[in-house]
Formats: C-alpha cells, structure tokens, sequence
C-alpha cells in the first residue's frame, strides 16, 4: 500500500468503463468512438471528483445524462450505464432497452448485482425483445467517493442515525451492514484492472496518423476558452495574494509571528521583546488620545471627554509608568509565561481515535485500545482468526468510521501518520488525462488511508443527534435530513 493512491486507481477504472471495458491501446485514440454516458444520482457523485468535462470529451462521452431524467433515443450510438444495482434502476434499464433509446447498452453497476436483480433485467428484455441490445455486463466494485487520495466516503447519508435508531428494524441494520461489506472488495478489485493495460502490447496504425494529428490539433482549439478562464482565475489568485502580502508587511505581521515562536521556543530577546511592548502600548496610548479629540456621539457618555482629555495631558508620566510596570512584570514572568504556554501546548490531548491507532499500529499489548479492538486476519489457522494477533509495529493502515466522519478526524490521523516514521499517501500530485487526479508518498510517516460511511460536517451531524434524540423520545420535534440513497436490493 506504500505507493496506493485510492483516488488515482478508481480514476482508471472510470476510464476503462467509459471505453467498453477495453484496455486503452497506447497508439490509439480513445475518443474516436462516440457514446452516450448513463448516471444515477449516486454514481454522479463517484464521476464528479475524478473526471471533467475536457476528460469526458477525450474518451469520447459526448453526452452524460442522468437515468432518472426523460431522455430522447439516440439510436446510432452506444451508451454506457454506471449505475447502483437497485431494482428502481433495473426497470429504468429494461424501460431503456425497450424503447430502443441506444444502439447498444454496456452495463456497470457500482457493486455485485443480486442474481434476482439480474435475472429481472434479462425477463425484461427478453419480453420486449430487445435483449439483444445488451452488449454487455459488468460488476464494478466502484461504490465509494474517492475525495482524496487518502480519503473516501461510502457516500450513505444519515446512516449514524440507522445504526443507532432504537426502533429501526433488524433487516435496516443488516441491510446497511451489506453495504458496508460490498466496498471490502473494492480495493482489490481496482488494483486489479488498472494495471491491465500494462501488460498488452504497443499498436501502432500508420494510416490513423493524419486523422490522430486533426483530432488533436481541434482539441487544442477547442480548449482555448477553458485556458483563458484558468487564467483569469490564476490572476485573481495572484492579485489576492500580492495584497495579502503588502497587508502583512505593512503591519509587521511576520515580525510579530517570529517573536512569538522565539518566545515559545525560549530563544527570545528580552529587549526586543519589550521593544515590541513599548510600541504596543504607545500606539494603544496615541489612539486614546486621538479618540478623546474627537466628537461626542449624541447620548453618549457624559465626562468621558474630560476623563480622556485628562489622561492625554498626563500621557508622559502615565506612559512611563505602565512601562516601568511591563518592564518589571516581563522581566520577571517571560521565562514563567512561556514555561507554562510550553507546558500547555504539550500536555494537549490526542483525539480517542488517534491515540487507539496509535496503540493498534505500534502492537502495543495490553493497553486498553490494544486489548478492546478484535482482530480479524485472513491468514490465521481456522478458529484463530480473532486470538492470535499479528506483531507490530505497522507501516500501514486503513481507518474506516462506521456511522460517520470529518475532515477534523481524518487530519489528525494525517498528523500523527506523518510524524510516525513511514511516509503517509495523500500528496497531491498529478496524473495524465484524469483531470488533475493524483497522490503520492511523502518523506516521513505511516501510510494512511481514511473512510466512512459519510463525511459531516458539524451541522449535519446535529441534525442527526436532534433527529436520534427525537425518536428516543428526548429534545425538539424532528429536523431535516439529507435524502436517502436508494438501497441495492
């Protein structure tokens, strides 16, 4: 897993089933045949982060349409469907082949189809008398959000609240434990395929090559107005930044930034730090007077003028004395203030999560997170699995949340990953023709990878303690929450 970009693999899997399920020829264009792509609002989701538009229009998709929408027939061309294995998209499959939408139709489905599901979609068509437009059918092992190249999400909203729900049916739960169960093979299944295309041979055809050349050159053409919009976008970017930075020097703001860590790290000058003092508390001085000049607001405070005006005659002497004042307090409490911010800062608390992965990678024996986990390892003796445990420590871990995720959680574990002496994935980088999708290895810390059931934010994760509370029979009437996806049967 040292090298796993999850984000990367499920990129070239898209590609192959945008392209039939063909391993893509390295001298061969895969734009030169045109087809129609099928999504549910799922699997728009799974496409969105990985593919743009340009990518589409490379591998030949010139339109992307939604299974759930009215669509007109397109009959000289093939489409490809990506879809969940539901019986709703099942029948909108069957409905498709009948009216004769497409030319052929390439079947993905996002997990293993039911045989029942299967089996409804081959009567169907076979009652229409369009099975022959079924060209062909295709388990995926897609059904996850790859976010990032160490982040994904199963994408199953309000699923906390299923688990948890006091009147929720054993068949609900078993059912969302079958969809976590289907993306264990996933990863595998994605290593497996996207090195396909490595193993086959190099095609070249002579007579494609002033064709090939065209097609370039008008993808070129084509691209220009997307270019010139990055680089209007590039410019605001970089005018934001300019300002941001005269803002910053004008204020000092660096110079501030550097005595503070100076004096966190104990390498402070007490002079310049007093320097920065004075010029604090005089301008602080300067601005009171200026604000006791100027007029009084209508109701305001009666006296407040002459208070002022009386502290801005006296302001040498006043001066002087709160900086006698910060001279003695500084020069006796700075090594006293920075021992206890140092002490503070290190006896911060780890995250529960962190500090049982922590425990977990490094096989630490009993510790409490250590003892409380079950072990499951493939490659035990029968009836062994969950006794004898693997001897630590580990350079690598896939952290999985069931019920729900964060951002927070996910860049704590990144934190303690990279600190911990393996490099850790998520390294943006780069990848030809998948839309800028990429990931690496960084020089230090474990490999990581992070996943959920659904990634909340804070909000959203109220909303479902409020809605949990209410069917428990505590707090306010219920609130809203985000619509369910619809369940492969």
């Amino acid at each position: 897993m040292g090298g796993f970009n999850i984000r990367q693999k499920q990129a070239d899997v898209l590609v192959r089933v945008i392209n039939l399920n063909n391993p893509l020829a390295p001298g061969k264009d895969p734009g030169d045949l045109y087809k129609v792509l099928v999504l549910d609002r799922f699997t728009k989701d799974i496409v969105a982060p990985l593919l743009r538009l340009n990518d589409l229009r490379r591998n030949g998709v010139t339109l992307h349409l939604m299974l759930e929408a009215e669509r007109q027939p397109i009959p000289d061309v093939p489409a490809v469907y990506l879809v969940q294995p539901s019986t709703a998209n099942a029948e909108r499959i069957i409905a498709d082949a009948a009216a004769g939408l497409y030319e052929a139709m390439h079947l993905n489905f996002t997990s293993s189809i039911p045989s029942r599901t299967l089996e409804s979609i081959a009567a169907g068509t076979v009652r229409a008398g369009a099975a022959h437009r079924i060209a062909k059918l295709y388990d995926q092992y897609v059904a996850f959000i790859a976010l990032e190249p160490s982040l994904f999400s199963l994408g199953q909203p309000n699923c906390y609240v299923e688990l948890n729900d006091p009147s929720a049916k054993d068949t609900q739960i078993e059912e969302v434990e079958t969809q976590l169960q289907k993306y264990r093979a996933s990863v595998d299944d994605i290593n497996k395929h996207s090195a396909a295309g490595a193993r086959e041979g190099v095609y070249v055809d002579p007579d494609e090559l002033i064709r090939r050349n065209t097609h370039n050159l008008m993808a070129a053409v084509s691209s220009l107005p997307e270019l010139q919009e990055q680089k209007r976008t590039l410019d605001k970017h970089t005018n934001l930044a300019t300002s941001l930075l005269a803002a910053i020097k004008a204020r000092g703001l660096d110079g501030w930034h550097n005595g503070c860590e100076d004096v966190l790290c104990g390498k402070s000058d007490l002079g310049g730090v007093l320097k920065l003092v004075h010029d604090v508390l005089g301008m602080k001085l300067n601005r009171i007077v200026l604000s006791a000049n100027e007029p009084s607001p209508a109701g305001g405070v009666g006296g407040s003028h002459e208070a002022l005006a009386g502290l801005a005659g006296n302001q040498p002497t006043g001066q002087a004395a709160l900086f006698d004042w910060a001279d003695k307090t500084l020069g006796q409490g700075l090594s006293h203030v920075t021992k206890s911010v140092k002490t503070l800062l290190s006896g911060a608390r780890q995250p529960p999560l962190v500090g049982a992965v922590e425990a977990l990678a490094e096989g630490r024996a009993g510790s409490p997170e250590f003892e409380s986990y079950a072990v499951f390892d493939p490659k035990a003796p029968p009836g062994r699995a969950g006794l004898d445990r693997a001897k630590g420590p580990f350079k690598e871990c896939i952290v999985f949340m069931i019920g729900a995720g964060s951002y927070a959680e996910r860049e704590s574990l990144m934190t303690w990953a990279a600190r911990s002496g393996a490099p850790a994935a998520g390294v943006p980088g780069a990848i030809g023709g998948v839309g800028g999708v990429g990931g690496g290895s960084g020089p230090g810390g474990r490999h990581l990878i992070y996943g959920a059931t659904d990634i909340l934010q804070g909000q959203e994760l109220l909303a479902q303690l409020a809605e949990l509370g209410r069917r428990c029979g505590v707090g306010p009437g219920g609130v809203e929450l985000a619509p369910q996806q619809a369940p492969a049967n």
